[in-house]
Parts: structure tokens; C-alpha cells; sequence
């Protein structure tokens, strides 16, 4: 069961990456290319870029995502196998807050790049 639990959590932050990755590539045109890429990418999200576009992620938002991030690394390490059931629970009873901490910022981001869109024209 851990291991199905700990599956899930991984792709869930690997989804949220994936959507970090685009900003990066598309509208901010730099993505980290250091060991520490994860985590750097994480950060830039954090950033307002005036006039390219607003913070995608409040920092408590990206605090809380860290913990998924560096979640996803255990897994992918320890294939699933041997995690521990504290961390899982622990990580499984801030996944709601978290998730609507993360909705609420894109919603932000997106009423925000509008605007940035806008000065622009």
C-alpha cells in the first residue's frame, strides 16, 4: 500500500514540475541546468519577472511543494521500496492544503500573466 501511495505522491509533483518546466522554457526562457535543477526550478517559480510575468508560486506554496520534491527523489531512489509510512502519512495529511495553496496560485499567476499581457499590447 505504502508503495502505491508514495507512487502517487511522486507523479503528482512530477505534474506540477512539468508545469514549472513549461513556464521556464516558454515564458521565461531559462530552465536551471545545475545538479540542483529540482530544486532551483522550484525557486524560480517563486520569482515576479516584471513585465514577463508574476510569481507563479507564493513561498509557503513552494515550501510546501519542497517537501513533495524531495519526496519524489526518495521514490525514485528507493523505488518504492522501504518508505517510510510516517513520512507518507505526514506528507498525505498536507496534500488538500497543499493542493489548494497550489490552485489558488495559478488561478493568481493566471489573472496576473493576463495582466502583464495586457501592458504588453
Amino acid at each position: 500500500m505504502s508503495r502505491a501511495i508514495g507512487s502517487i505522491l511522486h507523479d503528482l509533483y512530477v505534474a506540477c514540475e512539468n508545469m514549472f518546466e513549461i513556464i521556464g522554457r516558454e515564458i521565461d526562457e531559462v530552465l536551471p541546468s545545475n545538479p540542483s535543477w529540482h530544486r532551483a526550478l522550484l525557486q524560480q517559480m517563486t520569482l515576479d519577472i516584471p513585465g514577463v510575468r508574476p510569481a507563479v508560486l507564493r513561498k509557503e506554496t513552494a515550501a510546501s511543494l519542497d517537501k513533495y520534491r524531495s519526496f519524489r527523489h526518495v521514490v525514485r531512489n528507493v523505488y518504492g521500496v522501504n518508505l517510510d509510512s510516517d513520512r507518507l502519512l505526514e506528507l498525505l495529511k498536507l496534500l488538500p492544503g497543499t493542493l489548494e495553496d497550489l490552485r489558488t496560485d495559478i488561478h493568481t499567476f493566471i489573472d496576473g500573466l493576463h495582466s502583464v499581457l495586457e501592458k504588453n499590447q
